[in-house]
């Protein structure tokens, strides 16, 4: 569930330096517009991508129809073509945008994500009647809300290919092994039929 903080507007502004979406960024920011959000149970996936902590991001949101919204983040498979999956620490922060409110939403998890899974998302984050409301200062005045994706610690797994390389490499080994064995008793047997 998502934690309350007081963010003052300079450590709001602080955050949002990350986005240059050049290199590898600290933060991701995905900037997402309310109104465009028409359908019910459909994931709305963010033009933006970001390089955080080696690895390309993309971030989605998604209705419910008893009026939450889920966030869920997307490892891209084309960007990341090694990886099979990674276990990741992470927050994502609901930015509050009005300078006169201190609040920001904070969400942190622990997953476990796998390439080729379309979404991973965290539970149902908000009501949308709450995020959508002027007053509450998460949409601007552009009807704009901003969601900053950080990644605190990272274990990227690999492609099964080492270990399928291990896996060829010892039966190659076996094979020799079994071979000099045979070979072994087949010098053996041609001995004592010589006696």
């Amino acid at each position: 569930m998502a934690a309350v903080v007081n963010m003052e507007s300079s450590e709001r502004q602080d955050l949002l330096k990350g986005d240059n979406n050049k290199g590898d960024n600290h933060v991701g920011i995905f900037r997402f517009k309310a109104e465009d959000m028409t359908k019910l149970g459909y994931y709305y996936l963010s033009d933006d991508k970001y390089k955080v902590n080696g690895l390309h991001w993309s971030c989605s949101v998604k209705r419910f129809q008893d009026g939450q919204f889920q966030v869920a983040l997307e490892l891209l498979p084309n960007d990341n073509p090694l990886l099979k999956s990674c276990l990741l620490d992470f927050r994502v922060i609901l930015l509050n945008t009005n300078t006169a409110i201190n609040t920001t939403l904070v969400f942190e998890s622990h997953r476990k994500l796998i390439v080729g899974r379309k979404h991973v998302g965290l539970e149902s984050v908000l009501d949308w009647n709450i995020l959508t409301d002027q007053k509450q200062g998460f949409v601007d005045a552009n009807g704009k809300f901003i969601l900053v994706l950080e990644i605190q610690k990272l274990r990227e797994i690999k492609s099964d290919l080492k270990i399928i390389f291990i896996i060829l490499m010892m039966m190659v080994f076996m094979l020799i092994v079994m071979t000099l064995l045979y070979r072994l008793d087949q010098t053996e047997t041609s001995t004592l039929d010589n006696y």
